[in-house]
C-alpha cells in the first residue's frame, strides 16, 4: 500500500511531466522586404527577404538556459504568401516545444 506522501509525490511528478510535455511558445512570423507590408498583421517578428522559414524558427526557438544556448524543436504552419516585386511576403506560425 502507498503512503499519502508517496501518492502525493507521484501525483505531483505526473502533473509536472504533463506540463513539461505540452509547454509551447507560439510566434507569428513574416519574411519580406518591409515589416509594415506583411500580410496577416500583426506579426511577432520580421525577417528580411531570403531568410528561410526554418532559419527564422531556429532563431525564435533558441533559448539561453543555464548559460548555454538550447535549440528547441518546432513546427511551422504556413498562413499566407503574397507576391511582391522584390521578394514574396510569407507569414507563418511557429510553435516551439520543450523547456
Amino acid at each position: 500500500m502507498f503512503s499519502a506522501k508517496k501518492l502525493f509525490l507521484f501525483w505531483w511528478a505526473s502533473i509536472a511531466l504533463c506540463n513539461y510535455a505540452v509547454a509551447a511558445d507560439h510566434f507569428k512570423l513574416c519574411i519580406g522586404q518591409y515589416k509594415g507590408n506583411c500580410p496577416s498583421a500583426p506579426v511577432d517578428g520580421h525577417f528580411k527577404c531570403g531568410t528561410k522559414e526554418e532559419d527564422a524558427a531556429d532563431q525564435v526557438c533558441t533559448i539561453r538556459q543555464e548559460g548555454k544556448l538550447t535549440k528547441r524543436g518546432y513546427s511551422i504552419v504556413p498562413v499566407q504568401t503574397v507576391q511582391a516585386r522584390l521578394c514574396n511576403y510569407s507569414v507563418f506560425l511557429v510553435t516551439c516545444y520543450g523547456p
